[in-house]
């Protein structure tokens, strides 16, 4: 059998795949296994045929023979004839051109992604799985041929052909490798398109190629093709080099992934790239649906580190505004997590600033928030002026006298960081002393919701503040004699009257005294 047979032989399986009957494909490859036993008895006859030089076909083995046979059904592609003449075939580039040329196969976007993976594989063997073992396959042999012969081709369409049932890459070094020698043929980066533009059937190889072309220097793979202007980030936001998370179809790719089974493996991969840039893991998982529930867990960990709040980023009024355009739901649910957290009135000073320049989203605050959440910025508007505390506490008691427990654990709460109605500094309290007397007379007439005995200590704790407050007046008041700048308990009830409050501060805590008596503000947890 010559040259000229053989490669009949292997044109015929490739042109007549699907109709060839499997017993034909198997006598065929049954010619190809006599051939290799008379190359046994007469190894001059098979040494003047080139093609099987450098121990190529006529290596077989009855295995590898029986293998090919039982499996002619399928696609036959450059790639697996030269798994089967194995890395000899690619010990100079002449010898390596030479063999693609006579398999008389069209070299085209499906047959190169053949070749790249066969070129990337490992042997089998236990001995060889070693994640460290060098390619067998000289590879600059490869890339210098390929470079020449597949110009001119899709290299979108080429990525996509890697999603085939045999590519099973070991490690994150093997898809580093097919990524690189992708970059070498082509002489340019691995186009993006291809790796997220549609759900492979090996979804688990296509999560892993994802993983690994994500996490890769830019001039190996690029996403900045896929990421729209508008998705960067103003300011000193960290993003990795070759954007690749700010490419939303990348989410979209990987939520799909998770949704079929992979939800685990995402979540992992998300949670990597969110521990070092949540900006834009927030900012994109924004913008995709998902159900099977990994987005929704990565923004319950995400959100929370933007709410403008003591210890949040830096980038929180970034990212809020970001979300005004992408995602108003998400910037309402997260100024509903900022107004519960908040404990400075600075804190709720950002919050209101940032909510009045989007009146919208103001608007379904206060129709969408639960009193809990709202009513630090009800406090703060009231100190402001711009709310009537006592009657929003009234009407929410009339809807549900429950709220009362709500409203003292808020006062309790901010008991010891209260702070006078004009204070506003950066360490002062969200709680105004104006707005704990409100606060306390509308509790206090829900005797079976809050016990009497928990207002009667509580309002000793206001007491106790009230003091102190009226000692330190007295300290400044010899300290700075006849300054204009002297504080006083006149301006804190002028404040109150300004409100419109029923009666002055000075009154309030009047009313307050006149409670039974309650434990000392010490013995108060």
């Amino acid at each position: 059998m010559n040259d000229d047979v053989m490669q009949g032989i292997i044109q015929l399986l490739y042109n007549n795949e699907e109709i060839l009957p499997a017993e034909v494909s198997a006598a065929y490859f049954n010619s190809v296994k006599n051939f290799q036993n008379q190359s046994a008895l007469h190894p001059s006859a098979a040494g003047s045929s080139s093609f099987f030089n450098s121990k190529g076909i006529s290596s077989y083995d009855s295995t590898d023979i029986h293998k090919l046979a039982d499996s002619s059904r399928m696609r036959l592609t450059m790639g697996s004839i030269l798994s089967e003449l194995g890395p000899q075939c690619s010990a100079t580039a002449e010898i390596f051109q030479k063999n693609i040329h006579s398999f008389g196969i069209k070299l085209d976007e499906e047959q190169l992604a053949s070749i790249l993976l066969a070129v990337i594989s490992r042997p089998d063997s236990e001995e060889k799985k070693s994640e460290h073992m060098s390619n067998p396959w000289n590879l600059e042999n490869v890339a210098d041929v390929l470079n020449q012969e597949c110009r001119g081709l899709n290299w979108v369409q080429v990525v996509k052909n890697f999603d085939v049932s045999n590519f099973s890459a070991r490690s994150e070094g093997d898809i580093q490798l097919l990524l690189r020698l992708v970059v070498r043929v082509s002489g340019s980066t691995v186009p993006a398109m291809g790796l997220v533009g549609s759900l492979w059937n090996n979804k688990l190889v296509q999560l892993h190629v994802l993983g690994v072309a994500a996490n890769s220097p830019r001039n190996v793979v690029d996403f900045s093709t896929l990421v729209a202007p508008d998705q960067i980030l103003s300011g000193d936001v960290p993003t990795t080099q070759n954007l690749s998370w700010l490419c939303v179809p990348l989410y979209v790719r990987l939520i799909e992934l998770a949704s079929m089974g992979l939800a685990t493996e995402v979540l992992e991969l998300l949670s990597k790239a969110a521990a070092s840039f949540p900006e834009y893991v927030l900012i994109s998982l924004a913008q995709v649906q998902d159900t099977s529930g990994v987005r929704a867990e990565l923004l319950r960990r995400l959100l929370p580190l933007f709410t403008g709040l003591q210890g949040a980023r830096p980038s929180s009024l970034t990212v809020m505004r970001k979300l005004s355009t992408v995602n108003a739901e998400l910037l309402i649910i997260l100024c509903r997590i900022a107004l519960k957290k908040a404990k400075k009135v600075w804190e709720i000073t950002n919050i209101d600033t940032l909510l009045k320049s989007f009146p919208t989203v103001n608007r379904r605050l206060e129709e969408e928030g639960s009193a809990d959440e709202l009513l630090s910025l009800w406090c703060f508007k009231a100190d402001r002026l711009e709310l009537m505390l006592e009657e929003r506490c009234q009407v929410l008691l009339d809807m549900n006298p429950k709220s009362a427990r709500l409203f003292f654990n808020f006062a309790k709460m901010h008991a010891e960081n209260m702070r006078p109605r004009q204070a506003q500094g950066q360490n002062d309290g969200l709680l105004s002393y104006e707005c704990f007397a409100t606060l306390l007379r509308a509790v206090q007439n829900f005797p079976t919701i809050v016990a009497t005995e928990e207002v009667r200590a509580l309002a000793a704790v206001f007491a106790h503040l009230q003091q102190s407050l009226q000692s330190q007046q007295h300290q400044q008041h010899h300290l700075f004699a006849g300054s204009s700048q002297q504080p006083s308990l006149s301006n804190l009830n002028s404040g109150a009257n300004e409100a419109g409050n029923d009666s002055n501060f000075a009154s309030e805590q009047s009313e307050l005294s006149r409670l039974p008596p309650g434990p000392e503000s010490e013995e108060i947890e």
